[in-house]
């Protein structure tokens, strides 16, 4: 029984003593040692970390995640609580003391500030648009399928699509920078864009993908190019001269010189030039004189449907016995395609005049004339015609008039106000309607049954119940041009305060996707220079445009404006809570231009004083101290003064261009941009001067350094440049605009603001990248 005992507990046996056990090898360290993640990720969404050896037994892990924070799991989980580039660091052990350490760069971003925008670049990267929506580039196209289905096109290359009648747009991706200027679409799926510099794209798949084409029509002038689509396959591109077709979707182009007039919906095209009719029915390779017996000098031709030509002459001869201009319409109409012609003087035109009058024929029989505001209408291909009432009784004062599609036509007559009809019976019955804006304007397209689309400029509005009601589904809408933003200040990433064109303060809780009005009628609206500084999260300024500064103790809640009268004042700054800064205008003489002066404040702003006269053409200032400061103006002038502003000394530029904007990084190191590119530095605050070189002559209004290191400058043409080593280098953005930009903001060193004219407001959270 010993025995067993002896043996349970490892004795017994021979008596050879404990066995020693066998040493386990430590796991060897991969050689290749790598951290995998990815280069960039968002704040307050968690980042996934390994590496090339969390698979393997016997390791430890120490992970760094350049915050501060830690992790000894093999393969962790961070979420960075801001913004920033971060170093990474993991350190590998095994069990025998051996260690190995890697390091990984990433780059965190604040994506969630801009998503849902429309951005310049992917992955809601670069500057994205918050106001207007979706964007405020100038729109230079639409085409509608139908009520619901579009697209527009506009300048940097902008595609937008709608699926709901305007009310939302996506951008799809152009893949070109340049300004497309025309979009038209066979069907849902098959649709071109032309636009400048010989730009041609196609989409197959409703515009997800665009392809460019290669048809090599850059000709220099291009803006007169015109694009035709006549089915999924075939399109044309004409311009001096010039007909570029493809018939296999744009595999293949053939180019001949052509001057198109009108395309067939079968392909064939026809030129009408000097009373002669050319036909072709291979794009333009070959081309037949169709005589039509025309002449006379006005000619205009039109094509209804595939075979139905008619050319209209008008002229007219003075009458001595009557005592007047007698006028004249000819026609000539072809039923087959040109095979054959009939021609005759149009009756019952007595009313007519000739000048800008047009015929338009709605098919082989029915024809409208608009000419001097009136309508007149024929049944007969032109041969008599009947002069339509006004509506809706003849003494109302005569208005314009177009014929739309399918023959609906349009009066607007005068009496008190203007009026708008609207006939789908030949002008037997007209309703009132409503327009868009004081128009209906001259490019209106039918939809459907009650459907129409209006375009005006950069506008397009939708009407779904036969124009008794209007919206706008594309472009600026007017009101919201009227609350536009012209100042905004960030407190962080969420709160802002902005006030907008109509004199209202409003305020963002988070980063300017939404705005509430915060106090209405804070300021009368204005045109001068508008501007926040807060000093802290409860103290600040504000210049309305109107010439007052007005003040804020609690964080934009209330303001209060202590000066008035015959003071107004043009830029100012606070180098602390209670010394403050202004150029202003002093209208006490009771002079029409008044004179240039210099206030200062030692309490806040609660009272200003007159410190000094200074010279004309001044438009900013700042101060690096109470004593030093600078001041520009136009024609490069500097001024600099160390002793708080009671006397200046005029520095050397080096430039004669307007300067816009001043800014300190620290005592001694000052910024000042202006006109033509230029950005000036010194390093001795103020007292010299010089240029530093930029890749672009945009007029520049807005300098704003985050730190040391990062700063950004936002000007015309949607100028937008960083620099990420304290001035050294800067590198353009591409914004997505061409509109001038006259401020930009940065409260951290990825989230960011770029406000413009037009209520332009850019956005960003991967600091313009």
């Amino acid at each position: 029984m010993s025995g067993i005992l002896l043996s349970a507990c490892g004795g017994g046996g021979d008596g050879g003593g404990t066995p020693t056990p066998t040493p386990v090898p430590a796991t060897a360290i991969p050689d290749t040692l790598s951290i995998s993640g990815a280069a960039s990720s968002d704040v307050a969404s968690a980042t996934a970390f390994s590496n090339s050896a969390a698979a393997l037994q016997g390791l430890s892990f120490v992970w760094n995640f350049g915050d501060g924070s830690s992790s000894t799991e093999a393969s962790p989980k961070h979420d960075y609580a801001k913004v920033g580039d971060y170093e990474v660091s993991l350190k590998v052990s095994n069990t025998a003391g051996a260690s190995k350490e890697v390091k990984f760069q990433i780059s965190v971003n604040n994506r969630a500030h801009v998503r849902g925008l429309a951005c310049s670049g992917a992955s809601d990267s670069g500057w994205c648009w918050q106001q207007p929506r979706p964007t405020g580039t100038s729109r230079e196209d639409y085409f509608f399928l139908d009520a619901q289905t579009g697209w527009s096109v506009g300048d940097n290359g902008e595609i937008l699509k709608t699926s709901d009648g305007g009310k939302t747009w996506v951008k799809q991706d152009s893949g070109v920078r340049t300004r497309l200027w025309a979009v038209v679409f066979a069907d849902a799926d098959h649709g071109w864009v032309l636009g400048a510099h010989g730009a041609l794209l196609r989409t197959v798949n409703g515009g997800q993908t665009w392809t460019m084409q290669a048809v090599g029509f850059n000709d220099g002038y291009d803006y007169g190019n015109r694009l035709d689509v006549i089915d999924a396959q075939t399109a044309l591109v004409s311009s001096n001269h010039k007909v570029r077709r493809t018939t296999d979707g744009g595999a293949t182009w053939t180019e001949h010189a052509f001057a198109l007039s009108e395309a067939g919906s079968d392909g064939t095209l026809w030129s009408f030039a000097g009373n002669t009719l050319k036909k072709s029915v291979d794009g333009g390779a070959t081309a037949t004189v169709v005589p039509s017996g025309a002449s006379g000098y006005s000619n205009q031709f039109q094509l209804v449907g595939k075979d139905v030509l008619a050319i209209n002459d008008f002229s007219s001869n003075y009458d001595y016995t009557l005592q007047r201009y007698v006028y004249k319409l000819l026609i000539w109409r072809s039923l087959n395609g040109g095979a054959s012609w009939e021609s005759y003087e149009a009756q019952g035109l007595a009313g007519m005049n000739s000048y800008g009058s047009k015929v338009d024929f709605i098919d082989a029989n029915k024809a409208y004339l608009v000419s001097n505001g009136q309508i007149y209408r024929s049944v007969d291909g032109g041969r008599n015609w009947t002069q339509l009432v006004s509506p809706p009784s003849s003494n109302w004062n005569s208005g314009s008039a177009q014929v739309l599609d399918d023959g609906v036509l349009y009066r607007q007559t005068y009496h008190s106000a203007a009026e708008h009809y609207l006939s789908e019976d030949g002008g037997v019955t007209w309703n009132r309607i409503a327009v868009p804006t004081t128009q209906l304007g001259n490019d209106v397209q039918r939809l459907g049954a009650k459907a129409w689309l209006s375009i005006q400029g950069d506008n397009a509005y939708l009407s779904t119940d036969g124009m008794l009601s209007w919206r706008t589904v594309g472009g600026v809408d007017p009101q919201v041009a009227q609350r536009s933003m012209v100042a905004a200040w960030f407190f962080d990433a969420k709160r802002g305060l902005g006030l907008n064109a109509s004199g209202e303060l409003q305020e963002t809780v988070n980063g300017g996707t939404e705005w509430t009005v915060k106090i209405k009628n804070l300021a009368t609206p204005a045109y001068g220079a508008s501007s926040f500084q807060f000093i802290s999260a409860s103290k600040g300024w504000l210049l309305a445009g109107d010439g007052k500064v007005y003040r804020s103790t609690d964080g934009g809640a209330s303001w209060a404006t202590p000066l008035a009268g015959r003071i107004s004042i043009s830029a100012f700054h606070f180098v602390d809570e209670n010394n403050g800064y202004a150029l202003a205008r002093d209208y006490a003489d009771n002079s029409y231009s008044g004179k240039s002066v210099l206030l200062t404040s030692a309490d806040g702003g609660l009272s200003w004083s007159h410190k000094a006269d200074m010279a004309e053409g001044l438009t900013g200032l700042q101060f690096a101290s109470p004593s030093k400061g600078l001041v520009i103006g136009q024609n490069g002038r500097i001024l600099s003064t160390d002793d708080g502003g009671k006397t200046w000394t005029a520095r050397f530029s080096g430039t004669g261009v307007a300067l816009n904007r001043v800014v300190f990084t620290d005592a001694s190191t000052a910024w000042v941009v202006g006109g033509d590119g230029t950005l000036l530095k010194s390093g001795d605050a103020g007292a010299s001067w010089t240029r530093v070189l930029l890749a672009t002559n945009a007029t520049l209004s807005s300098i704003r350094f985050l730190d040391a290191q990062q700063g950004w400058i936002a000007g015309s043409n949607g100028t937008i440049l960083l620099t990420r080593d304290g001035g050294k280098t800067w590198t353009p953005q591409f914004s997505g605009t061409q509109k001038a930009l006259n401020e930009v903001f940065f409260v951290d060193g990825r989230t960011g603001w770029a406000l413009g004219v037009d209520g332009a407001i850019l956005s960003t959270g991967t600091g313009g990248i």
